[in-house]
């Protein structure tokens, strides 16, 4: 009985993950939508920078870079966002929709 509810437990935190995922991209295109379209000169970003660009709050951010959900590259303790990657990590979630 304990196990069914373990395996029901994980479905569910596994099935609100996505949700979460999907209105983090939600609030991503508002977010964007507003603003005029301007050309980020940036090759690459820090956590704080990629946090604006993408408009999510830093925990979420660390939440993606602790379950390698989001890419990144490690310089020393610090952790760097290429754009690159990061444009086309959005690309590839906008078509997993």
């Amino acid at each position: 009985m304990i196990e069914d509810l373990l395996k029901e437990l994980i479905y569910e935190l596994k099935t609100l993950n996505t949700k979460l995922d999907k209105l983090q991209h939600i609030s991503f295109r508002c977010h964007h939508e507003g603003k005029k379209e301007e050309k980020d000169e940036r090759s690459i970003f820090d956590s704080s920078e990629l946090c604006e660009y993408l408009g999510i709050h830093k925990n979420h951010l660390y939440e993606l870079t602790r379950t390698k959900q989001i890419p990144y590259k490690r310089l020393g303790a610090k952790f760097i966002f290429p754009k690159v990657l990061i444009d086309q990590w959005l690309l590839e979630m906008e078509k997993s929709k």
